[in-house]
């Protein structure tokens, strides 16, 4: 969780720019010290360019493929995905521990996490992003992913409110989520942007203004 970015909505050509370990060493010398091969030299940076604009930054309404890309290089949930698309912790300091039944995940948070203003990733934005997106007023397309997730449907529905889905703050850095029905695909949508986490002050500064520039992520 160390990429700090900005992401001007609006704009028709997108950056992302990301430090990259250089390769090789100096090579002006004819004798090299083996104990410096292979580290890096210095900062490269890598540009990315988008070829169309971003149809939106906000976690909770993106469903197209420009969206998702950008938004995965810029934020993180409980897991990513490596190249071999296995489940790893990310925002998680360890993979959730379950019960026998799959219903409930316990998670012991990453402390490291910072959004890019410095400010710790708490279990606290993981319940408001997700109780954001499920809500009605919301909107979001996707909010049906959530179905697992305790009360998820019956909120989406109007049915209850969004206090009621089944994720719990234990603490700053602990999280309890509950299924309605055990999902064995579940630690694969925690990997999927609609569960990442969300700054409450930012979505509510920033969220009714898609042509202001935002600065986000976890850094």
């Amino acid at each position: 969780m160390k990429l700090k970015k900005s992401i001007a909505l609006g704009c028709v050509t997108l950056f992302s720019l990301t430090a990259l370990a250089a390769c090789g060493g100096n090579n002006n010398s004819g004798s090299k010290n083996k104990a410096s091969e292979g580290k890096p030299s210095g900062e490269q940076v890598f540009r990315y360019t988008e070829q169309q604009e971003m149809p939106t930054a906000d976690l909770s309404m993106a469903t197209d493929e420009v969206s998702f890309n950008t938004l995965n290089n810029v934020y993180e949930g409980l897991y990513r995905l490596n190249k071999d698309n296995e489940i790893e912790p990310a925002g998680a300091a360890e993979k959730a521990e379950i019960s026998e039944d799959g219903l409930t995940y316990k998670f012991k948070l990453n402390k490291d996490a910072k959004w890019s203003d410095g400010k710790p990733v708490t279990a606290k934005d993981y319940v408001y992003g997700w109780q954001r997106t499920v809500d009605p007023k919301t909107a979001s397309e996707y909010a049906y992913l959530f179905s697992p997730v305790k009360n998820a449907d019956a909120i989406s529905k109007g049915e209850k409110d969004k206090s009621e889905l089944g994720i719990k703050a234990v603490s700053d850095y602990e999280l309890e989520i509950s299924l309605d029905k055990a999902a064995p695909y579940f630690d694969y949508l925690l990997a999927s942007v609609s569960f990442f986490p969300q700054r409450q002050d930012i979505v509510e500064k920033f969220g009714k203004n898609r042509s202001l520039q935002w600065t986000f992520c976890i850094g």
